[in-house]
């Protein structure tokens, strides 16, 4: 039965409400979803009074507290509806037809879902390849025909794009795309005839596209830097549970220090000619190719106008300047900070001098071979807790760890690990959220 949130209003009858709006595939019980009346099967017509043509419309509009929506249900009847939720950003809990991604039709060479150990969460299993999550959640892209005319169509800008190399024959083997070549120059011309924006992404793999390879796909994409705002440089990703395949150029392999160094040079070489045209560096490679290098983290000021953070770039500048203005005020608390191994010797330098300790996790979950913090699990968490009798409490993990629901990879919650290694437990998203 409707609870007090409930505000429906018969206001006409309608022939068919059947190819109009989106589908309400599932009401979460207990939802302000629920609590205002919507019902499976009813369609969505409406969102304060704008038009809905799928999820991601009423993911953009109902972002306040309320929302006002109008629904078509079997009955042929109208009703306007009024949805109330504590805080912006809670789940209002309703499922839409079509909100699950475009599954990826591509087999690339570097697929970290096919490197995923079994046990995960179900969504990690999941290829997408959407340019609506790209627009709304910053997932990548493919921009094959229909995308980029998906996004010109309904202005989705900006938008992140998997470019890898604008060779085209290149790029098709990258993409395991069987047709042959794959270009992405022509859409990317497309987004900026149009006025749209894009942030690329180079994931580097040696012997494929490193050396003139990367410096010709930067020349290209700085050609297009009206469009393409950024270009981020990142090395490939492997884990002990994936095959390592050979192709056209080779075995995939992650970079050594001479290589990572290489691929910061490359891009430091047209940072100048890029600073000119865009009034940034536009071209950065990620926080993980410097700790390959063994290479100084450039300071925050490197990384002004870049929009790439949550590519893994710029992070850890902006935390040594985060600590560094909070030193000035000195630390009061005390905790274990858990990391990954990649920065485990940046944190423990950063911390010294204070009554936190830097913690090195070792990934049990995906090898050794990745130690960012944002890919451990809940499980190396607790093993690690387990090995240390000298634990100085809380620990404190990086939000990175966990996904929107508050999840590790594994399913636990930070609740879940504090009980499973009989410790506190505290998510921080920065070092500056430190006491």
């Amino acid at each position: 039965m409707p609870g007090n949130d409930y505000h429906a209003m018969n206001t006409r009858i309608q022939t068919d409400h059947s190819g109009t709006g989106v589908l309400i595939e599932d009401v979460r019980v207990l939802s302000p979803a629920s609590r205002a009346g919507l019902r499976r099967g009813d369609r969505l017509l409406a969102c304060d009074g704008r038009p809905i043509e799928d999820w991601l419309d009423f993911s953009l509009w109902a972002t306040g507290v309320t929302t006002r929506l109008t629904i078509g249900r079997l009955d042929r009847l109208e009703r306007a509806l009024t949805l109330r939720r504590r805080r912006p950003g809670q789940d209002w809990g309703v499922l839409l037809a079509g909100s699950a991604p475009v599954r990826c039709p591509h087999s690339c060479v570097f697929c970290f879902v096919d490197q995923n150990p079994s046990g995960l969460r179900p969504e990690l299993y999941v290829k997408d390849d959407d340019v609506r999550h790209s627009f709304f959640r910053g997932t990548f892209v493919s921009l094959n025909e229909e995308q980029a005319s998906e996004a010109i169509r309904r202005r989705l800008s900006p938008l992140n794009v998997s470019v890898h190399t604008t060779d085209p024959e290149l790029r098709g083997r990258l993409f395991g795309h069987s047709r042959g070549p794959l270009p992405i120059l022509p859409g990317l011309g497309r987004l900026s005839e149009a006025g749209l924006e894009v942030d690329a992404q180079i994931v580097l793999i040696p012997g494929w596209n490193d050396g003139g390879s990367m410096t010709g796909t930067l020349e290209d994409l700085l050609e297009l830097a009206t469009s393409v705002r950024s270009a981020g440089v990142v090395p490939v990703g492997l884990t002990r549970h994936g095959r390592q395949r050979a192709g056209g150029a080779g075995a995939i392999r992650r970079p050594n220090r001479e290589e990572a160094g290489a691929a910061i040079d490359a891009v430091g070489a047209v940072q100048a000619a890029a600073f000119d045209r865009t009034g940034t560096r536009w071209a950065y490679a990620a926080d993980e190719l410097y700790l390959l290098a063994d290479r100084e983290i450039p300071p925050e000021q490197h990384y002004i106008g870049c929009p790439q953070r949550a590519n893994g770039i710029g992070l850890l500048a902006a935390a040594a300047a985060g600590v560094r203005e909070r030193s000035r005020g000195g630390w009061s608390g005390t905790g274990s900070l858990f990391t990954g191994a990649l920065a485990y010797p940046f944190l423990k330098e950063m911390m010294s001098g204070t009554r936190y300790r830097a913690v090195e996790v070792r990934n049990t979950l995906f090898g050794d071979v990745v130690g960012v913090a944002g890919l451990l699990s809940g499980r190396d968490i607790i093993d690690r807790a387990a090995e240390l009798r000298d634990l100085v409490e809380p620990i404190y993990l990086p939000s990175v760890m966990f996904n929107h629901e508050g999840l590790t990879l594994d399913g636990l919650t930070a609740a879940d690990i504090g009980n499973a290694a009989g410790r506190q437990v505290r998510v921080r998203t920065g070092l500056t959220d430190l006491p």
